[in-house]
Parts: structure tokens; sequence; C-alpha cells
């Protein structure tokens, strides 16, 4: 289980870092280029699954922004929003979602 619970004193970093939650390595390249073609000065961080992204969360990393699939193996993007909602500080996080 991913303790999400205990990130009341934490802010959001004041770089704009943005986790891209895709398990599609494809994918992640396409949204890498769309980023780096619109000139956009962020940094990327990528997590495989949902539960990779709750990883990097739980160990202090809180992006800017957050952009997920859906359509995932295991807890899928569905899961992970659910997590984020549950959190004060994580659901003030903008999370665009997109799915094939």
């Amino acid at each position: 289980m991913y303790r999400i619970e205990n990130l009341s004193g934490l802010e959001l970093m004041n770089t704009h870092t943005v986790l891209i939650v895709e398990d599609d390595p494809r994918d992640q390249f396409f949204l890498k280029h769309a980023f780096d073609d619109i000139g956009l000065k962020v940094e990327l961080k990528f997590a495989n699954s949902a539960e990779d992204a709750l990883e990097h969360i739980s160990s202090g990393f809180l992006p800017t922004t957050i952009v997920t699939d859906l359509s995932m193996p295991g807890m899928g993007g569905f899961g992970l929003l659910d997590r984020l909602k549950q959190s004060e500080v994580l659901r003030r996080i903008p999370t665009i979602v997109f799915s094939g």
C-alpha cells in the first residue's frame, strides 16, 4: 500500500514538473516529443503504472501536473485518480487524462 495521506506539510515543487503515467513506451515517446515540439520548459518524469506513480509520490516527488492514461494494467488510471482525490495535497495537482 502506498502511503500518500501524510503529505499535508509538503509543498508543490517550484519548478514545473510533469509526471506522465503511461505504460506504453511508444506513447511515452510521443508525449515527450509533443512537450518538446511546443517548447514548454518542463521537467518530465515517467511512471510505467499507477502504482509506479504512487511510489514516486510517496517518496516525496510532487509534480506540478500529472498526465495519466486511463487504460493500464493493475490499478490503472481510474484507481490513480481515486487515490489522488483522497489526499488534500494531491487533489490540488492539475491532472490531465488521456486514453487511446
